[in-house]
């Protein structure tokens, strides 16, 4: 019998199969033996129940643990990267990009290397690459402190606002934002269901 293994300090994409016998040198072993402990008590409650909601409800359980596996494995957000090995030129480096995974907090994050996560997960990388070249990020802004330019009502919507269309009421509220600003003044605009947006007397 093996048992899948996730490693400490590791992403799932490098959990493994292995013996007990070979995991008896491990630091961590007793969470084997535990594991171990807990399905054979499951395993002999179902064999002596008669009751075919708990298997059933055994085997959905089962399927679910399978599912987030594989959920696991799936990079949700790319946060940073990194130069893992520099070399010569630009070509000869190999790079290592930090990821957020699916299901698991931000504390979970591991670097990868571009040639592990690059085939399946290409998408992600490439919209890291696009924030990342993006001009429109707070700390790329131009720097105020005191004299800020004079407030111009916004007409129509503004070409750093996309994936939908602002109403006129949504108008209003940015060119309150905007108002704000100017003044050098903090503010929130919020609705019902928690969309906000802010203006802040430190960024543009």
């Amino acid at each position: 019998m093996e048992f899948l293994i996730k490693w400490k300090g590791w992403s799932h994409l490098h959990d493994t199969w292995d013996t007990y016998n070979n995991l008896r040198t491990f630091k961590g072993f007793k969470k084997l033996e535990n594991y171990i402990k807990n399905h054979q008590v499951e395993q002999k409650m179902l064999q002596e129940s008669t009751n075919a909601e708990d298997i059933e409800t055994s085997n959905v359980r089962r399927e679910m643990a399978r599912d987030t596996l594989k959920d696991y494995k799936a990079i949700e957000r790319i946060i940073a990267t990194r130069v893992s090995s520099p070399g010569g030129s630009t070509t000869d480096r190999n790079y290592e990009y930090l990821c957020k995974w699916k299901r698991l907090p931000y504390s979970e994050c591991t670097w990868e290397g571009a040639e592990l996560i690059q085939r399946d997960f290409q998408a992600e990388i490439d919209a890291f690459l696009d924030r990342n070249n993006s001009q429109r990020l707070p700390y790329k802004s131009k720097p105020y402190t005191q004299k800020r330019p004079t407030f111009k009502r916004i007409t129509e919507q503004p070409p750093y606002i996309v994936g939908g269309e602002l109403r006129d009421f949504q108008l209003t509220g940015l060119n309150w934002l905007a108002h704000l600003w100017s003044k050098n003044e903090n503010g929130i605009l919020a609705d019902e269901v928690c969309i906000c947006f802010c203006a802040s007397a430190n960024d543009h």
